[in-house]
């Protein structure tokens, strides 16, 4: 059985090699043989003793694909707005969508690839910073900007409070540590503890 975000991952894959592809109706029935296609390569494990995909991991791709229309990266159409086959199962890519796709690094609409991406080009997160960033993302794709505004606001002060311990602790003169300390301290607005940090740079 496969994750929801596998799943989700495995789709932007499959639908960035279909934006070139203008005569080419995109339908559910590609998208599910693309990502079956995907999947196999990726993790042919699963299929050792399946053809395909199990029903519900067709069932959950199907809610990624509802998830992708209502985050604006696709739309029950065609491209074509005089044909007679609109609606679902036909699907077409924003223009939003197709700047989604185009992207070569993990994108939000990727949360999974997306925080695995910062994992290892920080060297790691605190779950507590982790699990704020993970609650951005869910409420960016979902249009609710202001509170993911909020959620990376916090993540972001949680990484600057573990910045500000780890310059303590790089402190040999015990008065200057203690100094610091002050400045940097959560009882501090932020304004006061970046300019501490700025001045001690």
């Amino acid at each position: 059985m496969f994750q929801t975000e596998q799943l989700r991952a495995f789709l932007l894959e499959y639908l960035k090699t279909t934006v070139n592809q203008r005569h080419q109706t995109l339908q559910y029935s590609h998208c599910l043989s693309g990502v079956e296609h995907i999947a196999k390569q990726r993790c042919p494990e699963h299929f050792q003793h399946a053809i395909g995909f199990r029903d519900e991991d067709g069932a959950r791709l199907k809610h990624v694909i509802w998830d992708l229309i209502l985050e604006r990266v696709l739309v029950p159409s065609t491209d074509h707005p005089r044909s007679m086959n609109d609606g679902w199962p036909f699907l077409s890519i924003t223009d939003h969508g197709k700047k989604v796709i185009a992207e070569q690094k993990p994108v939000p609409y990727d949360p999974n690839g997306y925080l695995t991406r910062l994992q290892q080009s920080t060297g790691g997160l605190h779950g507590t910073v982790e699990a704020y960033l993970a609650e951005a993302l869910t409420t960016f794709r979902t249009g609710n900007t202001l509170a993911s505004a909020v959620m990376l606001g916090a993540a972001s002060e949680m990484v600057f409070t573990e910045l500000c311990a780890a310059i303590a602790v790089g402190l040999y003169d015990p008065n200057e540590r203690s100094q610091f300390e002050k400045k940097t301290g959560q009882r501090k607005n932020m304004v006061e503890r970046v300019k501490a940090v700025s001045d001690w740079l």
